[in-house]
């Protein structure tokens, strides 16, 4: 347990992106005794921004996340349709801005994505997302209950627009951005 005594405390990884919160595009490949990866579309504010401007201009690309050693997976459709993640599951208080971080608007053919100014000055100044929605989870009941902290795993939660993935594994890599979608 952490000095609060909190299970289930969520922590955002260090990140210069988001996943996307207007595409349920996350894809999980797991391999018998090795590693898992997960593919999926983040956003980005573009390299041209700047903390003066608040365009809300986000860049869509995709990116891989290679857990080693995952042993454990699990996947967990939405809690509602408003709500990824069941209220309480996870303690959020250490992400900021994660009750309303970044939103999206679908229209007929594009998404406007609502972020608010601070969000957006705070995203392009030190170039690391505030919420990119990636988390480790420390005293996780469930890598407690699973035996995995025996393998030296750590528990680590990705927020997609549709599902919940949980991982169990000995370390996260996260790979370049790539492709750029127009």
């Amino acid at each position: 347990m952490n000095h609060s005594g909190k299970a289930d405390v969520a922590y955002p990884l260090e990140c210069e992106w988001c996943i996307s919160p207007s595409a349920s595009d996350i894809e999980v490949r797991a391999a018998e005794d090795g590693d898992c990866i997960v593919s999926t579309l983040v956003v980005v504010p573009p390299k041209d921004s700047t903390v003066a401007e608040h365009s809300g201009r986000l860049v869509t690309k995709r990116t891989r996340l290679r857990f080693e050693a995952a042993g454990w997976v699990r996947l967990c459709p939405s809690y509602s349709d408003r709500e990824t993640i069941e209220p309480g599951r996870f303690d959020f208080s250490n992400v900021p801005f994660h009750d309303a971080f970044l939103t999206a608007e679908q229209t007929n053919f594009s998404t406007t994505f609502n972020l608010h100014d601070h969000e957006y000055k705070a995203w392009v100044a030190t170039g690391i997302c505030p919420n990119p929605g990636v988390y480790e989870i420390k005293n996780s009941t469930w890598l407690a209950q699973s035996g995995a902290i025996r393998c030296g795993c750590k528990d680590y939660g990705i927020e997609g627009r549709e599902m919940l993935v949980e991982i169990l594994a000995q370390q996260l890599h996260l790979e370049p951005l790539w492709i750029g979608i127009k």
